[in-house]
């Protein structure tokens, strides 16, 4: 029989030739999954990690950065901290030389590009130490550009508190989060105070949002507090002449805590808005894609306006380009300088791209106004002459929202501008040989209403150009006969096309009004 003989010190030899046998990337492996502070500079260790093994993990401490992290190009790169007990912390001084700094303008200090599928999530990162008052123009703290499917989760972005004993103007000029061209984005239970509360040096208003999202499809923006922050929240569609390659349509803002910078009364403190939403801005060309499907639900919204007493600011600003979204139980409270709580435009120095059919219900809008700091202009909804009405808010009518002032304080039409279309009698269905009734409401009083029936690929089959629309905006009902001879059996979609009537007769285009089953 024979015989083995069991060696402890033999199999610790072996197992210590093994580790220092293994790979660099499998040693490296084990260290990124449980990083501690240094005492030092952190950022090589840490920007190592992301780029040799895709994941650095943070333990608790101050982790000090001489440089920005950048991820790789690469897929399911994670950045992640044990909560608000681990802590990134940028180090500079005003006037040195610094990666930071560049042109005279600081640096991201996240920088996610073209890494799809990228996480970060539960640190805490300080801004104290880059400092407005170096002179630098601001930045956001962490940049996703190109990077689909990136989630931003539990984060921790703190400037500088003005007031504060400790007060350095730290990121005071600098934003948050900004998602650029990078779809399907989660940004969740996030906390962001203290930044972006001044204009750049040199310029009156804050450039930098708590949470931008520009040229970013379906991105959910949910359940994260952004405070004493000007501007807090904005989703964006910008010109493809300016590399904007994305759409922010159906991107969604629900259940957050916005709290605005119009109450900290600071030397250069920016006026702002609490949810801005913008597709415009260029005067030569309109090639910005405009603002569809947004969910805007269940936010709280508070201390927008104007800053250091002046009345300017709003609330929910659809500025130019924002259609069919949905607007909810969303409450709007402005500071006593708050010009506006809900603000409705076309155009903001640019072209003119409508706003329209977005639907407002059980919203409160509250203003400035009736308290010290906002005189009369200042009211709960206002709309610009390029604005039409809106289903469920027009001028001077709140339906189920709560407003108590508006400009202009009546609309010239009964009701929103919409055009319809209704089946023969009794059917759900119009056969080939019957007619289809067109009518419309709310439109500019002597123009006409144009109805195209396209094929599903896009392609248009027949347009029907309707009488002029009469003195109370209605274009009444008109037969269009289904002819044979133009439609196979099959669904038609209906667009329209025509002036809107509450406004200064902003023209709607390729609205669509519902699909045709022709049999």
């Amino acid at each position: 029989m024979s015989h083995s003989t069991f060696h402890p010190a033999g199999l610790v030899v072996a197992a210590l030739a093994l580790l220092f046998l293994l790979p660099d990337t499998a040693r490296a492996q084990q260290s990124c999954d449980a990083l501690t502070p240094s005492g030092g500079d952190d950022a090589p260790t840490l920007n190592a990690c992301l780029a040799n093994t895709g994941r650095a993990t943070l333990g608790e401490g101050v982790f000090r950065l001489s440089r920005p992290l950048v991820f790789p190009r690469a897929p399911g790169v994670r950045l992640s901290g044990a909560g608000a007990s681990t802590v990134l912390r940028p180090t500079y001084t005003c006037g040195q030389s610094s990666p930071f700094v560049l042109s005279g303008q600081y640096q991201p200090i996240i920088t996610v590009t073209r890494a799809p599928g990228a996480v970060l999530r539960d640190f805490r990162l300080n801004l104290q130490e880059l400092r407005r008052d170096c002179g630098h123009k601001g930045a956001y703290a962490i940049m996703v550009d190109k990077s689909d499917d990136v989630q931003v989760l539990n984060l921790r972005l703190r400037g500088s508190q003005f007031g504060a004993p400790d007060y350095t103007s730290g990121w005071a000029n600098g934003g948050g989060l900004q998602f650029t061209n990078s779809a399907r984005g989660l940004i969740r239970g996030n906390d962001i105070r203290d930044v972006g509360f001044t204009a750049d040096p040199g310029t009156a208003s804050a450039g930098k949002n708590g949470i931008a999202i520009e040229n970013s499809a379906s991105t959910r923006i949910d359940s994260n507090v952004v405070e004493r922050v000007s501007f807090q929240v904005s989703v964006s569609n910008f010109s493809p002449a300016f590399g904007f390659t994305g759409d922010s349509s159906g991107t969604s803002v629900t259940g957050n805590t916005l709290v605005g910078a119009a109450n900290i009364n600071c030397p250069d403190c920016s006026p702002g808005r609490a949810i801005k939403l913008q597709a415009c801005g260029r005067t030569d060309v309109q090639d910005e894609l405009p603002l569809r499907n947004l969910v805007v639900r269940n936010n709280d919204a508070r201390d927008f306006g104007g800053a250091n007493g002046q009345q300017g600011g709003s609330g929910l600003d659809l500025v130019c380009g924002v259609q069919y979204g949905t607007f909810e139980n969303n409450r709007l409270i402005g500071a006593g300088t708050a010009e506006f709580a809900g603000q409705v435009r076309s155009s903001f120095q640019s072209l003119v791209n409508p706003s329209h059919h977005n639907t407002l219900n059980f919203n409160t809008f509250t203003s400035g106004r009736g308290r010290p700091g906002c005189d009369g202009s200042c009211v709960d909804v206002n709309f610009n002459v390029d604005a039409p009405d809106q289903i469920g808010l027009r001028r001077g009518v709140a339906g189920t929202n709560v407003a108590n002032s508006f400009r202009p304080g009546s609309s010239s039409c009964g009701d929103y501008s919409h055009a319809f279309f209704n089946y023969p009698a009794g059917q759900v269905f119009v056969n080939r040989g019957q007619n289809l009734l067109l009518a419309a409401a709310g439109m500019r009083p002597g123009s006409s209403t144009v109805f195209r029936f396209k094929r599903q690929d896009g392609s248009q089959v027949a347009a029907f150009t309707s009488q002029s629309a009469n003195g109370n905006c209605v274009v009444n009902e008109q037969l269009f006969g289904i002819n044979a001879a133009q439609f196979a059996p099959g669904r038609y979609n209906l667009f329209a096309e025509y002036s809107d009537g509450s406004s200064n007769g902003v023209f709607i285009s390729n609205d669509p009004i519902g699909t045709v089953d022709v049999r």
